[in-house]
């Protein structure tokens, strides 16, 4: 840490006295107490904004919607009331929290002495567990803590016995500050605090009188504190803005260190100041908010649609309904209508708005696939997507945040101890117990968990790794138990055999499944049995798939069949029409066809008792002699139909390449 320059005010009781002597005494050390800290100058516009986006405010719209320089001061102030601040920043912080908080953390070696802090840390009723989720909501919110511990002991210089705490229930608690309320300190150059002052106003009840008729006052408390001792100054100030100071006083703690725990995330820039997981989203945030007013004034201004009109007759006249009628000068130039709405503005506007939005979660780190809209498509996933995404972005972030908070609270249960520990060094530790958050988070549900150990052991031959996983599934289930429980949860799993194990069930000599003696294994056995019942009808399973696609094979071969079948028969048809006419022919050719010129004359038959002269080709014989087909296997071939079908077609085979099918 570098270290710090900067010069804080510190008063005595001298410097005090000498102050308030002067005629402007009171507003002199107003002034003086109300110096603030460069950082704090740097970055208080920064806080400013991440009070407004984390709800912790009151926000002021005009500050984020400036007002245009010649914009009509009655159309802006309308343009602010329209206009409603809802952010989204808060939303990835509350989701961090709600994941990081679904179960306590384990606390072990919390001492007696804290039970009833334990049970009320504020001195407002609030269980530890509740204050801890705010201190982590302003640690994510701001990057930063201010948790002050302090003690309600009176009576300074009284010495009190233990005994005598405890009956007067004088006992540490802690006081969450906005890095807001921190307007001073003085840090060393290790980041150690030597001071701090706070700064808080609030408006009180004034009972009025003759010379003070205000009915309230407004209070402003300085408290300031260094590594020995605490002083506050009070002052009251009516609405005439005179001041006076109405309280002051000092007391010791002697603790050697400034009782305030300042811790950081995601990582400190400087003592006190932090970077804000949220400092880019807020922006965003911002950004979001202008458009959204902006586009709220633009309905509202065109959900009352502008009238114009060119008519000679008076405005006043001029009316529009369902029982009204304006009745134009057909001779004039006469035009009535309304001016239509800029529809590529609301369309350009609500872009910007869904843009920011996802800049918002982009910035903040936060798996988009969890909180866009359900009908964005481009955000939509597989489930396995889903969980890589979950655990780049949020696991490994939450798991971060825990380490940081497990610091947090070893540091506020020391700083406590130290209050009521007698002569406590500086340097030591005084808390010695065990805060253990949750170390995975992920997004499967132990059920599935537990489902995926039960099947690991079918995939892979590990007994470690069965072990482990048994290990997760086993601080998964228990919940809420100490460190020292869940360490002999886990010392009796490595200790013992795994369930289902086939060697350990067969030197036993017996198909039951082996117990441990309580009703959870029982359950993880039944579950083991629905396992192994489940590999057993795979088998069964895979035959009907078999026999599913043999059937839809057969039903395929049929239908080639079928088709192969009609072109068979076409064939046939043609072959019997080619035959039909090359028996024509050689019967003389077709009746009354005239003989070609030169052709030679037809065969005479020979006389009785006188050899036949020999008949010639046929001419389907010397086209085969020279194509090698015949003028039908031709045909045939042609409408798709080839020669080997055609021969076992006449053969009275069965179809080509057809094998008969068996099953088994």
């Amino acid at each position: 840490m570098p270290h710090n320059l900067h010069e804080p005010v510190t008063l005595n009781d001298d410097s005090y006295s000498q102050i308030l002597s002067t005629r402007d005494g009171v507003e002199v050390l107003h002034d003086l107490l109300s110096k603030e800290h460069p950082d704090y100058k740097k970055w208080k516009e920064n806080w400013e904004t991440y009070a407004d986006v984390l709800g912790d405010t009151e926000v002021e719209k005009e500050k984020y919607l400036p007002r245009g320089l010649s914009e009509n001061k009655g159309l802006y102030r309308l343009r602010v009331r329209l206009s409603q601040f809802i952010p989204e920043s808060q939303l990835a912080v509350q989701k961090l929290l709600g994941a990081l908080f679904n179960r306590n953390p384990r606390r072990d070696g919390i001492p007696a002495s804290l039970d009833q802090f334990m049970q009320d840390s504020d001195f407002r009723g609030h269980h530890w567990n509740k204050v801890i989720e705010e201190i982590a909501h302003q640690l994510l919110g701001y990057g930063t803590t201010r948790i002050l511990v302090n003690i309600n002991r009176t009576g300074e210089g009284i010495p009190l016995t233990r005994a005598d705490e405890q009956q007067r229930n004088i006992r540490p608690y802690v006081v969450l500050y906005s890095p807001l309320s921190v307007i001073d300190w003085e840090a060393d150059e290790f980041g150690q605090l030597n001071m701090v002052r706070l700064k808080e106003t609030r408006t009180v009840s004034n009972q009025p009188t003759k010379y003070n008729p205000e009915a309230h006052a407004t209070k402003t408390r300085f408290v300031q504190y260094d590594r020995q001792s605490a002083r506050w100054w009070e002052f009251t100030e009516n609405d005439k803005g005179k001041k006076r100071v109405s309280d002051q006083g000092s007391s010791r703690h002697d603790l050697g260190v400034v009782p305030m725990v300042v811790e950081y995330f995601p990582k400190a820039v400087k003592p006190m100041v932090g970077s804000s997981f949220i400092r880019y989203a807020a922006k965003a945030d911002i950004q979001k908010f202008q458009a959204e007013s902006d586009l709220a004034y633009d309905t509202h201004v065109h959900a009352h649609p502008i009238f114009f009109a060119k008519v000679n007759e008076d405005l006043a006249a001029v009316g529009i309904g369902s029982q009204s009628f304006i009745k134009l000068d057909p001779q004039g130039d006469e035009e009535i209508g309304y001016v239509p709405a800029p529809t590529p503005a609301f369309d350009a506007l609500q872009s910007v708005i869904e843009e920011k939005r996802a800049m918002i979660y982009r910035q903040a780190n936060i798996d988009p696939m969890g909180v866009a809209d359900a009908g964005s498509s481009q955000m939509q996933g597989s489930g396995t997507s889903r969980a890589w995404s979950y655990g780049t972005s949020e696991a490994r972030m939450l798991s971060q945040i825990a380490d940081t908070m497990e610091k947090v609270e070893r540091r506020v249960f020391d700083m406590a101890l130290r209050f009521i520990t007698a002569d406590a060094d500086p340097d030591s530790t005084l808390f010695e117990g065990e805060i253990q958050y949750p170390e995975e988070f992920d997004i499967a549900s132990t059920e599935s968990l537990l489902m995926q150990t039960q099947g690991v052991g079918a995939q892979i031959n590990s007994e470690t790794l069965a072990k482990t996983l048994q290990g997760r599934v086993a601080a998964s289930l228990v919940g809420d138990v100490t460190t020292k429980r869940l360490e002999g949860i886990i010392d009796e799993i490595e200790a013992n055999p795994l369930i289902g194990d086939s060697e350990m069930v067969e030197q036993e000599g017996t198909t039951s499944m082996p117990t441990a003696g309580d009703a959870g294994e029982v359950e993880l056995g039944t579950k083991q049995a629905e396992l192994e019942q489940q590999k057993d009808q795979r088998p069964i399973v895979q035959e009907q798939a078999r026999e599913q696609v043999e059937q839809h094979e057969m039903q395929k071969e049929q239908h080639e069949m079928a088709k192969e079948q009609h072109q068979l028969q076409m064939a046939q048809q043609q072959m019997q029409m080619q035959q039909a006419m090359m028996g024509g022919e050689e019967q003389g050719g077709a009746p009354g066809a005239p003989e070609a010129p030169g052709a030679p004359a037809a065969a005479q038959p020979a006389a009785p008792g006188q050899p036949q002269a020999p008949r010639k080709a046929k001419k389907s014989v010397v086209a085969k002699k020279k194509t090698g087909q015949t003028p039908a296997e031709k045909e045939s071939r042609s409408m798709g139909v080839t020669k080997q079908q055609i021969d076992r077609q006449r053969e009275g085979s069965n179809l080509p390449g057809r094998k008969p099918t068996t099953r088994k």
